[in-house]
């Protein structure tokens, strides 16, 4: 159970790192005889990200596909071919392509394709095509998650079925000492931030995946982004000089952008 465990929280940051239904003009598939591309099947998730924009902001999608087959040498590119129609998606799966491989290293071939949704919330059709296989899901967007419900299965595997949005403005901290496990907060710097600004302690539901580890974060005011890694650098400082860099923060925020202690002088 443990070591199965562990395989799916592999696979899923694999994923991480790669990280409206109907519609009648859906692409229609023809019966066929061919081979399957891919044989052994394949891990398939998904995972939202909002883009900041000059006017704004948008949505970004990623669907995230690792085949199960894992491959002597890395990385492995999963081809696949893309094609959209309204508030549906298809994707082909054409084979596997090593040719950038490194022969010391070993995994899974991997794809990402981009979704932007017009509006929201909105559920789209897809269907993932294995040769003569589909499978089907119907994925549902919202401004705080994605949901995706299995219509037809025969080569693909869903390993978290709802994933969790990092709220516009929101960030998480992590904190560790060097040698140890555990005995590290990051209270001192909220503390030190609550100096600047108001924040404010939230976490998400237990159910599904989050895009922070553990499920726990925080938010700021929007006008605060700009100083939040300022700041960071500068309590970094601070940090490396008072613990002789024995203890390391992490800064994770809801653009994508990862930020650590020891990278400040």
């Amino acid at each position: 159970m443990i070591a199965r465990t562990l395989e799916r929280v592999c696979l899923l940051a694999m994923l991480s790192v790669v990280l409206g239904c109907g519609g009648d003009d859906r692409v229609a598939v023809p019966t066929c005889d061919q081979p399957s591309p891919i044989e052994d099947g394949i891990y398939f998730g998904v995972a939202g990200r909002y883009v900041p924009e000059q006017d704004g902001t948008r949505l970004n999608v990623s669907l995230g596909m690792t085949t199960k087959k894992y491959y002597p040498s890395t990385p492995y590119v999963l081809e696949t071919r893309v094609s959209t129609g309204f508030r549906y998606m298809r994707i082909d799966l054409l084979g596997v392509d090593g040719a950038g491989a490194m022969f010391w290293a070993t995994g899974p071939a991997t794809a990402k394709v981009s979704y932007e949704p017009m509006m929201l919330p909105q559920t789209i059709l897809i269907d993932i095509v294995n040769g003569c296989d589909t499978d089907q899901y119907k994925m549902m967007v919202t401004t705080e998650s994605i949901t995706l419900t299995a219509l037809k299965v025969a080569f693909s595997e869903v390993l978290y079925d709802l994933c969790w949005i990092a709220p516009k403005y929101s960030f998480a901290c992590y904190c560790s000492i060097e040698g140890q496990t555990g005995g590290c907060t990051c209270e001192d710097f909220i503390e030190y931030l609550r100096g600047y600004t108001r924040i404010e302690e939230r976490s998400f539901p237990s159910e599904g995946w989050s895009p922070y580890f553990g499920g726990q974060y925080y938010l700021h005011p929007a006008p605060f982004s700009p100083q939040l890694e300022p700041l960071f650098a500068d309590y970094s400082r601070l940090l490396n000089e008072e613990s002789n860099r024995t203890v390391n923060m992490s800064l994770s925020t809801w653009e994508g952008y990862y930020y650590t202690s020891w990278t400040y002088e």
